[in-house]
């Protein structure tokens, strides 16, 4: 378990933003998502 964990810790600022981009771009992904689907359902004809 902590051999995987220091090797993460271990990676390169490089990989570490980018995995930090992914992050962000996931989120956002997410949360934009979530507002289309509200936006969807609010204009549904009840």
């Amino acid at each position: 378990m902590s051999k995987p964990a220091i090797g993460l810790m271990g990676y390169d600022v490089l990989d570490n933003s980018a995995c930090k981009g992914l992050c962000l771009i996931g989120v956002s992904v997410v949360g934009y998502l979530g507002s289309a689907i509200k936006v969807i359902s609010v204009q549904q004809p009840r």
